[in-house]
């Protein structure tokens, strides 16, 4: 901990709240079915050594799930994404 770097994290969900978007009435639009949580941003910390890895590889972040380094990561603002949840919660 005493370390630790910040970075961003890049939390994203699904992007419709309605499992079936052919459904929806025809007097709606689709913006009335976007899911406001499909992106969170957030901040957290991690391991210096982090940081370098230019692998490639998904890496587990303890207790969240997977994430990728993003293209866009610099040394001074490093961003991760988040690829697979260790477990999937969103309900319709």
């Amino acid at each position: 901990a005493d370390y630790a770097k910040p970075v961003e994290l890049r939390i994203y969900d699904k992007l419709f709240t309605e499992p079936q978007m052919g459904n929806i009435p025809e007097d709606k639009d689709y913006k009335d079915f976007l899911n406001p949580d499909s992106l969170v941003v957030a901040q957290g910390f991690a391991e210096p050594a982090m940081l370098e890895d230019n692998s490639g590889i998904a890496v587990q972040f303890e207790r969240v799930g997977y994430f990728f380094k993003d293209q866009d990561s610099t040394p001074e603002h490093p961003i991760f994404n988040k690829t697979t949840a260790l477990k999937d919660s969103f309900k319709f």
